[in-house]
């Protein structure tokens, strides 16, 4: 879990600094087009066929960086939120 908060903790400056240049430069018509067509995308290892694997992993795809940082706010928040239960449980 230490190694994902890590993980995390790196990405979020990168994608926030990617927004802001992004943002910046908006005027300009080929980083928006190139933007337009980013495209994130990841499977989940919680699907209901995982277990018995009938099925491939179902992929998730976003198109906005906003929305990307904003689930990778809510990823981070839950692994401190997790961690925070485990040291008080130690403790």
């Amino acid at each position: 879990m230490f190694q994902d908060l890590l993980r995390l903790e790196q990405y979020l400056p990168l994608l926030t600094n990617l927004i802001l240049q992004v943002e910046s430069v908006s005027a300009g018509q080929s980083i928006n087009q190139q933007i337009s067509n980013l495209r994130v995308q990841w499977a989940s290892a919680l699907g209901s066929s995982s277990a018995f694997k009938l099925k491939g992993p179902k992929f998730y795809q976003i198109d906005s960086l906003k929305y990307e940082l904003g689930m990778t706010l809510f990823v981070y928040g839950a692994t401190l939120r997790e961690r925070a239960f485990e040291v008080l449980s130690e403790g």
